[in-house]
């Protein structure tokens, strides 16, 4: 009984987060909103131009490879919002994994994280193999031949039969540059470069396609919807691995100058440039050539090529080498800091998480996770590579949209937020500032800054004791204060402002109780929580905003109640309600589609149970009382917009082949294997309980052999 009480103490345990710490990185911040953009577009561009476009028009989607981009692109957007407000209150690097960790819990964020570093090692399998196709395709093919005859390997099926030496040494190249050589700064100038220039060639390509279109490539049986509507599903959910720059840019907060301001700018451009791309090549490739004649390797040149377009050969051969060279780059740049991030915490072995101090990069994780990402170049099959690649992007998309959801609807506070903006005018002008103690703000500190002083403590827990503002003791330990400027001064100042605090907030005074100012009249300012006086106690009036869906279907209530355990438990049970409901619905659809085309009563039965309770389960969500903070950003339109992310992610993902769900299955079985045998026993979050636990019994027992206390 001990051991299970143990295991689900371990597995359940959440990461701890403290916002002073939020600002400390290894990591040199060099990083700002354009250079971010410039990696989140060269991650996507050149896998999904070169080689996820050319496979969802040959293999799932045919003419209508544009329809599961824009379908795509939709999930990506409302899970890119999620991204932005996520990595603006946890600026950590992970992304997924840490947002996880904080809301699920140890063992599910261990699965987050060991399924991106999965889908990192693919995307630089991914674009390396197809490096060295392109590379092959402009010598003729001579590369190949020669590896085929020299090499000749019968490993098996879903393996090459022969070893890919170019995809080999191409990311060994990778690796050793970023590790070893070169610094952040001229890595991301090399991006920067490569970027560029990519983009311009495929905006090259796309101009000259639609000067050679050919409606007729549309019209070829069996028409538009070559492979029926599974067919886009399946196409959507392949492509969505090109918008993971989104989640490289959320993975690569601490290298950010200004996480909180220049992520959520980075998200949206990105966004929109690989939108623009992907949906612009989908549109011309189909209509320059036939779908159904594509060829398996660097289909695009060759297929332009067919065509007759002089010089499209060689233009579209180098801008795929520096494509996909960008891409590899960023997938080298970003996988060893997601295994930083694990390590870190002890959930993976420690060394994993040494920083050089010359080039500010995990080299450990490079190293390795590089030579793993060599391997599966080496040995597997692009196809096999390819038809794995969305299920880690559908998985980390689906599970921020999940994490913002419920931080949203959660009592607490956690991570970077506005709070303590005004807080700081009123310790300048009560003249608060000017002690010696670096943690105190002092004259100048600007509005918004970022850095919280950690004399601004969180809530304490129910049922201990909280600090009377007024007390000599407090003055003396936690607020230091000139001797000109009493208690007495700051409150009459705190007494004479309106000071904006949101509801849950503490800030080591006095809060005894809530209250709900019951006039109907009051207005929107008035509606603030204000912070009164009453010497020797505070208390906080609050006046919070209804619930999210109450204006629309009901009317205001005249008293309104801010989030609480019991809403939030009424939050994630409508969460789970509503991904069951969705996975049922979605396998309906797509396995048995037949039967709701003939209108079987069985299928049309369940296919409305299944959509009165994704209706339910929004509306119970909705309903609830949200957590309004003020945060540097804002995901727009909760719960709908986290909502419908999520409803995608699970539809795309049943979508995806089985044998894929299979070989994921296995990559997260030996995940799993790992934490058991080594990270339960070793996380920093254990290490924490352990020593609370050690401090605990330590102070007890000196109060007890104290005779004073006694």
């Amino acid at each position: 009984m001990r051991i299970l009480r143990y295991l689900l103490n371990g597995i359940s345990r959440r990461k701890t987060i403290c916002p002073d710490s939020l600002h400390q990185t290894s990591f040199k911040r060099c990083l700002n909103a354009l250079d971010l953009s410039g990696i989140g577009v060269s991650f996507g561009a050149g896998l999904g131009v070169y080689v996820v476009v050319p496979h969802i028009a040959r293999d799932d989607a045919g003419p209508a490879t544009a329809l599961s981009f824009i379908i795509a692109g939709v999930t990506a957007l409302l899970c890119g919002l999620c991204y932005a407000e996520c990595a603006t209150r946890i600026p950590r690097a992970g992304s997924v994994y840490v947002y996880t960790y904080t809301v699920f819990g140890e063992l599910a964020a261990f699965v987050a994280g060991w399924t991106m570093v999965l889908e990192y090692i693919l995307v630089g399998a991914v674009s390396g193999k197809a490096w060295g196709q392109y590379l092959d395709y402009l010598f003729d093919g001579q590369i190949g031949k020669a590896l085929s005859k020299k090499l000749f390997l019968q490993l098996g099926p879903h393996l090459e039969d022969h070893l890919d030496l170019p995809a080999f040494s191409v990311i060994i190249a990778v690796v050793f540059i970023s590790a070893l050589l070169a610094k952040v700064s001229y890595l991301l100038s090399c991006v920067f470069i490569l970027t560029i220039v990519s983009v311009l060639i495929i905006t090259a390509i796309v101009c000259v396609g639609f000067y050679h279109v050919d409606s007729q490539n549309w019209k070829e049986p069996p028409g538009f919807f070559a492979n029926g509507m599974l067919g886009v599903l399946q196409g959507s959910a392949a492509c969505l691995v090109s918008f993971i720059g989104i989640d490289a840019i959320a993975n690569l907060a601490e290298d950010t100058r200004v996480p909180c301001k220049m992520i959520p700018k980075a998200v949206s451009t990105a966004f929109l440039c690989l939108f623009v791309v992907f949906f612009g090549l989908s549109l011309a490739l189909t209509l320059v050539y036939c779908w159904k004649n594509l060829p398996s390797t660097v289909a695009i040149a060759r297929s332009y090529s067919a065509r007759g377009i002089t010089g499209s050969n060689y233009v579209i051969g180098v801008g795929g080498l520096l494509a996909l060279l960008a891409s590899l780059l960023c997938s080298m740049f970003c996988l060893p800091r997601a295994i930083y991030a694990m390590a870190n915490d002890r959930l993976l072995v420690k060394f994993l998480s040494f920083v050089s101090e010359v080039t500010q990069a995990p080299i450990v994780a490079s190293c390795i996770g590089g030579t793993i990402t060599a391997l599966f170049a080496t040995l597997v099959c692009l196809e096999t590579l390819i038809h794995m690649l969305s299920i880690g992007t559908l998985f980390a998309f689906g599970l921020t949209a999940a994490c913002t959801l419920f931080l949203r609807y959660d009592q607490q506070i956690v991570g970077l937020h506005k709070e303590y903006e005004d807080l700081y005018d009123i310790l300048q002008s009560t003249t608060l500032a000017g002690t010696d103690n670096p943690e105190v703000p002092q004259a100048g500190v600007k509005r918004g800054q970022l850095q919280m002083p950690s004399t601004i403590r969180p809530r304490p827990p129910d049922g201990e004791d909280t600090v009377d503002l007024s007390s000599e003791q407090t003055s003396a330990t936690r607020w230091p204060i000139r001797k000109s400027a009493s208690a007495d001064t700051v409150s009459s100042r705190l007494d004479s402002t309106s000071y904006v605090c949101t509801p849950g907030s503490h800030l080591d005074m006095q809060i005894n109780q809530i209250d709900i100012l019951p006039d109907k009249d009051m207005t929107n300012d008035s509606a603030r929580p204000i912070l009164k006086d009453t010497r020797t106690k505070r208390k906080m009036y609050v006046m919070v905003q209804s619930s999210s869906l109450s204006s629309i279907v009901t009317a205001v209530s005249e008293y309104t109640i801010s989030p609480s355990v019991d809403s939030l438990r009424v939050v994630k049970t409508a969460t789970l309600v509503l991904v069951f409901a969705s996975l049922s619905m979605a396998i309906l659809t797509i396995c048995g589609n037949t039967y709701i085309a003939k209108a079987d009563w069985w299928a049309i039965f369940f296919l409305s149970v299944f959509i009165v309770s994704i209706s339910g389960a929004i509306y119970c969500i909705a309903r609830q009382p949200r957590n309004h903070t003020k945060l540097l950003y804002t995901t727009p339109y909760v719960p709908f917009a986290p909502v419908a992310g999520l409803f995608l992610t699970v539809t795309l993902a049943v979508a995806l082949p089985p044998l894929a769900w299979i070989r994921f299955v296995i990559w997260i079985g030996i995940g799993v294997i790992i934490y058991f045998g080594y990270g339960i026993r070793h996380s920093k979050e254990q290490a924490a309980d352990e020593e609370d636990v050690v401090l605990y019994d330590v102070t007890e027992r000196r109060l007890s052999s104290d005779p004073a206390m006694t």
